[in-house]
């Protein structure tokens, strides 16, 4: 782990309760995720297919109703949209405790580094640039919520849907899931490339925001000084300088993870092609279902947005960890 992460962990593992429940509340949402194209392959296969029904869902028969094909559909299509609002119930309760987790660390964080501010030396408070320790107290604090909302249960989520996921895959067709990750190859290549130069734009970028701040705060406190020996035109030529640098840094930000993103987005694009080949000549051959097949690319594109998450982890512990760098250097 690295040194900065050490050492903010602390603020994380304080709300530890409410880390167990989201992380609870991810895994239920993954099991809703892998049943929900389920009764879309039976609909295909064994109502409109007419094969039967396989031993594991033939207690869907004694249900009531369930014996006509038509009612068979209508149970079918009843479980598609529980499994649907529920999956959104579970989404929806993650989104309310991860904004109350995640607030929490971060005034937790802002307060302590407000109270260091308090202790530091008069020198060091002439030397430093207001806007920027402002910046440091209510911006960068957002460190936590990224690392934890974006990175840690999200990397969680994926590793398990990957698992899960790709051992479903296995069992429907062993080679189309051995090609679905061929595309993980040039992501772990693209990651080791480019994971090194997003954290330094990232840095860049949050220092130059850091100024912008201190260049308005220094201008609108000294306003009066500004208005009485005419310096507008100045005070605006010099926030207009510091902005352009800004959005150079923030542009060349955004460059590295758009080149990043084009190449993660070409892999998958080449997996979906293959598997879209391989797997049609298969169910062509009758050595998959055309049920099974749907599954499968239901799945294909779960699995694909899992590798997604953790394809861009770098970028997004990338931004946190410059925020979480300018906070401890006023600890430091």
């Amino acid at each position: 782990m690295s040194p900065i992460w050490r050492r903010v962990l602390p603020y994380v593992m304080s709300e530890r309760r409410g880390m167990v429940s989201l992380i609870a509340l991810a895994l239920a949402g993954v099991a809703l995720e892998a049943l929900l194209p389920w009764p879309l392959k039976l609909i295909i296969d064994h109502v409109l297919g007419g094969e039967p029904m396989p031993p594991i869902a033939r207690w869907i028969s004694s249900l009531p109703g369930a014996t006509s094909a038509t009612g068979l559909l209508g149970w079918l299509s009843f479980g598609v949209l529980f499994l649907f609002l529920a999956g959104r119930g579970v989404n929806l309760a993650i989104n309310v405790l991860q904004t109350t987790v995640t607030s929490n660390m971060k005034y937790a964080l802002a307060a302590d580094v407000f109270a260091r501010l308090q202790t530091l030396s008069l020198t060091y408070h002439r030397r430093a640039q207001k806007g920027d320790l402002l910046h440091r107290v209510m911006a960068d604090t957002d460190c936590l919520p990224v690392l934890v909302g974006s990175a840690i249960l999200p990397a969680v989520t994926a590793t398990v849907s990957l698992v899960v996921f790709f051992s479903i895959m296995w069992q429907l067709d062993a080679v189309l899931a051995s090609i679905s990750l061929i595309v993980a190859i040039p992501m772990l290549i693209l990651m080791r490339v480019l994971a090194p130069r997003m954290t330094e734009r990232a840095y860049e970028q949050e220092e130059m925001e850091g100024q912008v701040w201190s260049v308005a705060e220094q201008s609108l406190t000294s306003l009066p000084v500004v208005q009485a020996f005419g310096r507008e035109e100045h005070e605006g030529s010099r926030f207009q300088a510091v902005a352009g640098h800004t959005m150079r840094a923030y542009l060349r930000t955004i460059v590295i993870q758009l080149q990043f993103k084009a190449g993660v987005s070409g892999s998958e694009a080449v997996g979906i092609a293959l598997i879209l080949l391989i797997g049609g000549l298969h169910a062509y051959h009758g050595a998959l279902s055309v049920g099974s097949l749907v599954v499968f690319l239901s799945y294909l594109t779960s699995l694909y947005a899992a590798l997604d998450t953790l394809a861009f982890l770098p970028s997004t512990l990338a931004t946190a960890g410059a925020n979480a760098r300018r906070v401890l250097q006023v600890f430091d």
